[in-house]
């Protein structure tokens, strides 16, 4: 709501100014609301904010669009693809219930600055206190009911997180796994196996553990890939489990997709259309959101170039479908890490 405040009897607040500005606002959008008998403020300062307004509020539009058509390509590719087989798992989707939206949280994609959000919005002290903002994905989750419900509702926004497959397997590696900063739950159940797995270990299970749980030996990204080749995708970490398996994307209907590649202004477009943004400071809401796009492809080529031209065309093929209804394409990055050796990732 913007609030024009007016003092009728000065003369030098122009009626015709304010005829014009009302004219302004019902073009732009704005909620307009004029109190009288107030302090004055200008008719240019009030011009001026709503032209900010205005320009936000066609941003928001633009990027929502943006999204809207990601989810018509996905469905499109949807059905120019042999259908995927509906997990036998409950997709990780989670229920708003007071806005009308449903998410599928993929981790690996924005999720903890998504949930962390979701934790401010939904006033959720219980959450934040215990510093646990993954909990959402339970906590929110539907019953099998709601669930089947949500599948043919027309009434709720439905909203897909994506992001290029062998980024995604990067980050979690590197989160996950090679990073011993701290204790996780992955280093500690796949270090080992891989290691085992991979080259042949055979040592006592505290041999391969600092005190604190850290890995004393962490497995390299090549035998971590070459560990995933050997397993079925349905069984993988949700970290770095595909996307087409998280969230059965060609069975739900989404609505809107966010890609990691533009996340900040695609979560606070979210926030906005949604009425969320109103429930938190813009200030906050920016801070949480803030990813800046960073061109990775060089630290991809520098990685992936490091694996066996067999484990790399096992990987994609894994990811196939990520890459074909997500709308990501590898030509171009396994040309410049397998130049000589020719990758097909799909038939």
């Amino acid at each position: 709501m913007l609030t024009i405040f007016l003092l009728h009897n000065l003369p030098y607040v122009n009626r015709s100014d304010v005829k014009s500005l009302k004219r302004r606002v019902e073009i732009s959008g704005v909620d307009l609301q004029v109190v009288s008998e107030v302090s004055p403020i200008s008719v240019k300062n009030v011009t001026s904010k709503i032209d900010v307004e205005r320009e936000e509020i066609t941003h928001h539009k633009n990027i929502q669009r943006r999204m809207e058509e990601r989810a018509v390509t996905l469905r499109t590719a949807c059905q120019e693809n042999p259908p995927l087989k509906f997990p036998k798992h409950k997709p990780s989707i989670i229920v708003l219930e007071d806005y009308n939206v449903t998410a599928c949280v993929v981790l690996k994609v924005g999720a903890s600055t998504f949930t962390s959000l979701l934790v401010e919005i939904l006033r959720d002290t219980e959450l934040k206190k215990a510093k646990k903002s993954y909990l959402i994905i339970t906590k929110y989750a539907p019953s099998p009911k709601r669930f089947q419900e949500l599948l043919k509702s027309t009434k709720f926004q439905q909203i897909l997180f994506v992001r290029d497959p062998l980024q995604r397997l990067l980050s979690a590696y590197n989160n996950r796994i090679k990073n011993q900063n701290a204790y996780n739950a992955q280093a500690t159940r796949y270090g080992p196996d891989v290691l085992k797995t991979i080259r042949k270990l055979k040592l006592p299970n505290e041999d391969y553990f600092h005190p604190n749980k850290t890995l004393k030996i962490v497995p390299t990204f090549s035998e971590f890939i070459e560990y995933l080749t050997l397993k079925k995708p349905t069984f993988y970490d949700q970290h770095w489990k595909p996307i087409t398996l998280v969230c059965s994307i060609c069975q739900i209907n989404y609505t809107h997709v966010i890609r990691m590649e533009t996340f900040t202004e695609d979560l606070l477009t979210l926030m906005w259309m949604t009425g969320m943004d109103q429930k938190t400071h813009k200030t906050h809401l920016k801070r949480h959101a803030n990813r800046s796009p960073v061109d990775t492809s060089q630290i991809l080529v520098e990685n992936y170039s490091k694996l066996k031209p067999e484990v790399l065309s096992k990987i994609i093929h894994i990811y196939k479908y990520d890459f074909i209804l997500l709308g990501y394409d590898p030509s171009e990055l396994l040309n410049q890490i397998s130049p000589h050796v020719e990758i097909k990732w799909r038939d």
